[in-house]
């Protein structure tokens, strides 16, 4: 896995070496084995690249076809490189590839802009074909690998991470109060970030750009459709099985050991059996033990280490440790954040990076297979929301210490009136997001609220899912497509993710999210999902005979930081900093003496409570917003 980074101004000053030199130096944690800085033979493109290999003696990139005249830098993995030399060969078009990702040039050079279909892996790359002069930035469907741009009339810069961007003198350094109103109510519309001019190619789709137009258009739309009449479910586990084995087996490649994060829960536990059923060599398994021992589930881990004979490293993650990364882990992801779990994350890579170059994990599974609890929440209730209902909701949220673990929303009857007419349904993230709105709004800078509107964000939403299903579909249905559009990408795949796992060189691998794998989960129908199928009992079932029965047995945990991680950050010196009335006012979004009260009521709240957990979701969201803020745009880039 690498960084890769760019400019090119096709009608003013050409990119300058020490520019593009100091954009892929803030990627060194992406590539820490070499950097190379290509320049275009008229000066006017410069493509850079830093290498984290996983082949002995792999090129250096730009990669390019025979003739060269077409050239690729490449962050991520092609798993189907060789049958698609194949096809490039089969056409007549002589093609040399040692390693995966020179086929990509080989396969555009064939097909064009239809060949980035074809290509089965986690990825994010720039294009250049200078026979037309032409400039395209890809990124893989899921949004797995990250690439973000800046645009000009007449140029572009581009790199893996947003930093990369801000080395560049000519990237102006503010933020996007609209698009930061949305993560308020923590929604990221596909596209957009924090910063004002900064662009992120959405999943699945492509950026061209000439000196005439810019288009962005998607190559790949996720459907769900449930394929007609019943299934049968030891068919479907088999099927399963046989898909899930060889997308880990694909990606065991390379020359060097790969590790997996293993947590208490099936999904990790899938991945590393069928690891060991490929007979993977050097396996080695990583866990976060936490002291609080209602989030920690090292123990569960232990046992399914122990029965797969795999070597297992337990790292002990306190909350001292948190407090004292909190901020490098937030100059990683470049997004706010409710928890402080990605930090976890972030001192689980650094310990790995000792054993692997590589990862496995099991993120994408709960988006795929209905996994998380409100999935299966009661739909009567949530549709017919009287007055003991939503007593009863708010019961829970405030007082329940089963919220600790999770965020119920919170249904009221005007909230299923707003979504219906958008989703045919009440789907979670569009509660979700209204609860957080009504949570937030309170708290705002007066002259910010003209931001903050999540109507209008939701009437978007619902006007991208339309776009992409026709008719109706199940409310099971509509709450994965939202959770793998919207919270995937923009979260999961992010903080508890690539930023936490590469910012110690670590390439991150799902299998999960495998274009065969998910192939497979977008056919499935609700009895395979919820009901008396929930929580993932197909996978439990088509892993029956390779886990032990704790695994199989074990209750869905969301995995969160221990809430009093938040108590221990803001006692440090550069919270108390962050969250001055200095900085506050600043920032301008948030009124600093109403978060002085919501900071002062933390203290008072039964700690194992949902009240709690939701006060010290707010203020780390507070917290990392201003940390961006310091960060990027008064501390130049550096954490």
């Amino acid at each position: 896995m690498c960084g890769i980074a760019g400019e090119w101004d096709w009608d003013g000053a050409p990119p300058v070496r020490s520019v593009i030199d100091a954009m892929i130096d803030s990627l060194a944690h992406r590539g820490p084995e070499g950097r190379t800085c290509w320049f275009s033979p008229d000066g006017k493109l410069a493509f850079a690249h830093a290498q984290l290999s996983f082949f002995k003696g792999a090129e250096a990139q730009p990669v390019s076809n025979g003739h060269n005249t077409i050239f690729v830098i490449c962050n991520g993995e092609i798993y189907n490189h060789r049958e698609l030399a194949a096809v490039v060969r089969q056409s007549g078009i002589d093609c040399n590839v040692r390693c995966d990702v020179e086929i990509i040039p080989y396969l555009y050079e064939l097909r064009g802009s239809s060949s980035f279909e074809l290509l089965r892996g986690e990825f994010a790359f720039a294009l250049y074909d200078s026979r037309n002069q032409s400039l395209y930035l890809v990124r893989d469907r899921f949004g797995i690998k990250p690439l973000y741009y800046h645009t000009t009339p007449s140029s572009i810069v581009f790199g893996s991470e947003i930093k990369a961007l801000f080395a560049n003198p000519h990237v102006p350094r503010t933020f996007d109060n609209a698009s930061v109103a949305t993560k308020l109510f923590f929604i990221t519309l596909p596209g957009r970030t924090v910063f004002s001019t900064i662009r992120e190619v959405k999943p699945g789709s492509y950026v061209e750009l000439n000196a005439t137009r810019l288009s962005e258009q998607p190559y790949w739309l996720l459907r769900l459709e449930a394929a007609g009449g019943p299934q049968d479910s030891a068919a479907l586990e088999r099927n399963f099985l046989d898909l899930f084995d060889e997308a880990v087996r694909v990606r065991l490649h390379g020359d060097y050991p790969v590790g997996v994060y293993l947590s208490g829960g099936i999904d990790s536990s899938a991945v590393l059996a069928s690891m060991v059923h490929s007979d993977a060599k050097s396996l080695k398994a990583f866990t976060i033990s936490f002291e609080n021992k209602l989030f920690d589930e090292s123990q569960a881990a232990v046992v399914t280490a122990s029965q797969l004979g795999v070597e297992h490293h337990l790292v002990r993650v306190r909350e001292k440790d948190i407090a004292e990364n909190f901020l490098h882990s937030i100059w990683h992801s470049e997004i706010p954040v409710i928890n402080s779990h990605g930090t976890a994350k972030f001192i689980l890579s650094r310990a790995a990076s000792a054993h692997v170059k590589a990862i496995m994990t099991g993120e994408g599974a709960d988006e795929l297979f209905a996994g998380y609890p409100y999935f299966d929440a009661n739909e009567g209730l949530a549709e017919q929301p009287g007055f003991r209902a939503q007593f009863a909701h708010w019961f829970r949220l405030l007082g329940s210490s089963q919220a600790v673990l999770g965020f119920p929303s919170v249904v009221r009857e005007k909230d299923i009136n707003r979504l219906r007419p958008l989703f045919g349904c009440t789907p979670y993230l569009g509660l979700r997001t209204l609860l957080y709105s009504r949570l937030i709004r309170p708290l705002l800078n007066r002259d910010f609220r003209r931001y903050f509107s999540p109507l209008t964000a939701l009437e978007v939403m619902g006007q991208d899912f339309r776009s992409h299903n026709g008719g109706t579909m199940s409310r099971t249905n509509v709450d994965r497509f939202l959770a793998i559009k919207y919270d995937l990408p923009a979260y999961i795949l992010n903080f508890l993710a690539d930023r936490q796992e590469l910012a110690h060189s670590i390439e991150g691998r799902v299998p999960f999210l495998d274009d065969k794998v998910v192939a497979f989960a977008s056919m499935l129908g609700d009895e395979a999902l919820i009901g008396k199928a929930a929580g993932k009992k197909l996978i439990r079932r088509a892993l029956a005979k390779r886990l032990p029965p704790e695994t199989l047995g074990s209750q869905k945990r969301i995995f969160l930081a221990p809430p009093t991680a938040v108590d221990e950050i803001l006692r440090s010196e550069w919270a108390h900093h962050l969250l001055s009335k200095a900085v506050t006012d600043a920032v301008g979004i948030f009124d600093w003496r109403k978060v002085m009260l919501l900071r002062a009521s933390s203290k008072i709240m039964p700690l194992r409570s949902g009240a709690a957990t939701a006060v010290r979701s707010v203020l780390i969201l507070i917290l990392s917003l201003h940390a961006l803020y310091h960060l990027f745009i008064v501390g130049r880039s550096r954490s």
